[in-house]
């Protein structure tokens, strides 16, 4: 045991070997260890430090956020150039389709209007042959008409005196002769010029007896039949066409 007078420094150390363990153990002291507080070591930043971290930790913030900004803007741009891609996708169609249609519209309109044009012409066509046989059917009666009246005349004497006068005398004398058979070439001619005037409205030119000579015209037209006469009327017509006489000075 320690002794009571003597008491030990504050650094000494108790000797507790020498404390018999059948004592009492309460009256044995607690070991005891000094407290030590471990401050822990603060790293003091400078104030542009802390201004440069702020800075990156921003940028970085409004980099994300300019992407995320951009991708939201580039999304709806693409999503509204599709939906106009397609609406003027089916604008087109329907464009395609209307004109399609104008297009059928207008060659049916072109066929009709081709149609009525041609139906038009053919009639035009039927109602001028209707005309020149009307005219050439007139042509015929009228030099059937001239030639019986042509044919009766050349049994007469034509007299020089105006008005003309027809005459045959109770017997003929060579004389007569004479006068008759210049009648008949005066009559012939009357028939020339009649006929001309008909074929050729206002020209007198001759141009039946240039065709046809006098004594051709006497010849036929006193012997042929009625559908001879209109043979050769069609005929002279065709020649007279063919030769480039159509009634022009």
């Amino acid at each position: 045991m320690v002794r009571s007078d003597e008491r030990p420094s504050k650094r000494q150390r108790v000797e507790y070997d020498e404390v018999d363990d059948d004592d009492d153990r309460g009256s044995r002291p607690k070991r005891t260890l000094a407290s030590t507080v471990v401050m822990p070591s603060i790293e003091t930043k400078s104030r542009e430090e802390r201004i440069e971290e702020m800075n990156k930790t921003e940028k970085k913030e409004v980099t994300t956020r300019n992407r995320r900004m951009f991708s939201n803007l580039l999304q709806g741009t693409l999503t509204r150039f599709q939906r106009d891609e397609k609406k003027i996708q089916n604008v087109e169609k329907i464009q395609v389709v209307d004109l399609f249609n104008l297009l059928l519209t207008l060659r049916w309109l072109f066929q009709i209007m081709a149609e009525r044009q041609k139906l038009f012409d053919e009639r035009r066509e039927q109602e001028r042959e209707l005309r020149a046989l009307q005219r050439k059917k007139a042509l015929m009666q009228y030099a059937e008409a001239k030639k019986e009246h042509y044919k009766l005349l050349r049994n007469f004497i034509q007299t020089q005196t105006k008005p003309t006068l027809f005459f045959v005398p109770a017997k003929h004398s060579l004389r007569s002769l004479e006068l008759l058979k210049a009648s008949e070439k005066a009559i012939d001619g009357m028939l020339l010029v009649s006929i001309d005037l008909l074929l050729f409205p206002g020209h007198t030119k001759g141009h039946f007896a240039s065709v046809f000579t006098i004594e051709t015209v006497r010849r036929v037209f006193l012997v042929m039949s009625d559908y001879e006469s209109k043979v050769l009327m069609i005929s002279y017509q065709q020649r007279v066409s063919d030769v480039g006489l159509n009634g022009e000075n």
